[in-house]
């Protein structure tokens, strides 16, 4: 049928789901980022799209497109669903970026001196809350720059 019609959305979602349950989950996410090129408001191709990405263990890029249709549907019935995913996306990658920061010492300077640019750059994406409270952990318990002499007035 592909080869007949290229852009037609039920077999490309039949695609999709065949490459998913043959294991081959990186396929099935191409596949549904051709869907959503083709539809791209589409909710539930994006809902696929962030699980199947999750899967492959792109937990930041998953956030993302769960994030996009919280955004964009705030009110759909599987908003709902959307928010929890994103809630234990951040949960799993704070726990990371905190095994991280206590185990390697140049991600911890990095991430010190750059905060933002260093989760971008490893892949980390956070939504708002989830940045907060990381800020928090990262902060809480940290001696203040002793390096500084006090001022004696």
């Amino acid at each position: 049928m592909l080869e007949l019609q290229p852009r037609n959305h039920f077999a490309l979602e039949m695609l999709a789901t065949a490459l998913l349950y043959d294991g081959q989950p990186k396929d099935a996410a191409h596949v549904m980022r051709q869907l959503l090129t083709l539809s791209p408001r589409d909710p539930l191709h994006r809902l696929k799209l962030a699980t199947l990405l999750h899967l492959q263990g792109a937990l930041g890029e998953s956030l993302v497109e769960f994030q996009r249709v919280v955004n964009a549907y705030p009110d759909a019935p599987f908003t709902q669903e959307a928010q929890e995913a994103i809630e234990a996306l951040d949960r799993i990658q704070i726990q990371h970026i905190l095994a991280r920061f206590t185990e390697q010492t140049d991600f911890n300077h990095a991430l010190q001196g750059e905060f933002d640019e260093t989760l971008d750059d490893e892949g980390y994406h956070l939504s708002d809350s989830g940045l907060e409270s990381l800020r928090h952990m990262l902060a809480d318990g940290r001696p203040t720059d002793q390096r500084i002499a006090p001022r004696i007035h």
